[in-house]
């Protein structure tokens, strides 16, 4: 049975440690699934081994699973865009290059958990800290030290599904779907004002997609090169 997400005044608890809600902000809902990392893990995984759809997923739920969102931008499904490290392994190097489209729209940032905690940093700034338990890289930066990306229009008529990743302090992260078409400065104004992160990062649009045992389905065939996932804390 699906657990229908609660208003943004109560959560349903889908583990210890990990909540859903849904937070309504500037006109649209957003699923919000937040996690405290002192009582459960985050993990990177896809990339190159799969699996890469929410239909696979739903035909063979991986054990543990607590809830998963695509991880970012990618070139090609085994391909990510810029920075992927798992376990200290740098599957795909850091990118500092110019480029097009919202990957290059700089700042562009890296989402990591590592020595320091989670963290979102500026690209530009970015530096890890072994051991790295994860660190992707997307673009652009939703939020970066309390201040939304310069380039962001409130009257944008930019309107897609989005999701996102903030950090609210060391062991507080918020993964989030937009459930309604929204653009780039109110997803933004979500993670600043309603989730009280003053670092956020944007992982991708149009595509993005939330799975979990007890969520509703979103996306389910679209491919990506990996997942942010949450699972149960390890002793």
């Amino acid at each position: 049975m699906w657990i229908v997400a609660a208003s943004a005044a109560s959560a349903a608890e889908l583990a210890p440690g990990v909540e859903l809600r849904t937070v309504s902000h500037a006109g649209a809902d957003y699923r919000v699934v937040t996690v405290d990392l002192r009582r459960a893990d985050l993990v990177l995984v896809g990339q190159p081994a799969g699996p890469h759809t929410i239909d696979a997923l739903e035909a063979a739920p991986p054990k543990g699973w607590v809830a998963a969102t695509n991880a970012g931008i990618f070139h090609a499904v085994d391909r990510p865009v810029g920075l992927w490290t798992v376990d200290d392994h740098v599957g795909t190097p850091l990118e500092r290059a110019k480029g097009e489209g919202n990957f290059y729209l700089l700042p562009n940032g890296v989402f990591t958990v590592d020595a320091r905690g989670a963290r979102v940093v500026d690209t530009r700034q970015y530096e890890a800290a072994a051991p790295v338990r994860l660190a992707t890289q997307s673009g652009p930066a939703l939020v970066l030290d309390g201040k939304i990306h310069p380039k962001f229009k409130p009257a944008s008529t930019s309107l897609v599904v989005r999701n996102g990743v903030g950090v609210s302090d060391a062991h507080t992260v918020h993964l989030v779907l937009s459930e309604d078409p929204v653009r780039l400065y109110d997803f933004a104004s979500l993670f600043r004002d309603a989730l009280h992160c003053p670092n956020a990062l944007y992982l991708d649009g149009n595509i993005s997609g939330m799975w979990g045992p007890a969520l509703p389905p979103s996306n389910r065939a679209m491919e990506y090169a990996g997942f942010l996932v949450v699972v149960p804390r390890t002793p």
